[in-house]
């Protein structure tokens, strides 16, 4: 059971994943067949829309750059959490029926 909600996760995050690249990508593509367009002047709505896409490529880079910082820093943190983890010992002073008085 624990396995298929491992994968739901994964394909969410995989489906996540694509949806902003295909975003950045659209936005891309806008940007780069309009960026000489017929202005209109004020309130144009194609301005309008370069500045959404725009923001849009902002924000993914900025979650581009932290997933890349996350999957980059995985593998040290499982080696610092194997390095600092603590061990039970195999006998307790129960164990050993030691008995501490005052």
């Amino acid at each position: 059971m624990y396995m298929k909600d491992k994968q739901k996760r994964m394909i969410r995050a995989c489906l996540a994943l694509m949806a902003v690249l295909l975003f950045s990508l659209l936005s891309l593509l806008f940007i780069g067949t309009e960026t000489q367009h017929d202005c209109d002047g004020d309130h144009c709505e194609i301005c309008e829309t370069l500045e959404v896409c725009a923001a849009v490529l902002k924000s993914s880079t900025g979650i581009a750059l932290t997933v890349t910082g996350l999957v980059l820093l995985l593998p040290f943190m499982g080696s610092i959490r194997t390095a600092y983890s603590f061990e039970w010992p195999d006998e307790t002073l129960v164990a050993r029926k030691i008995r501490i008085n005052d």
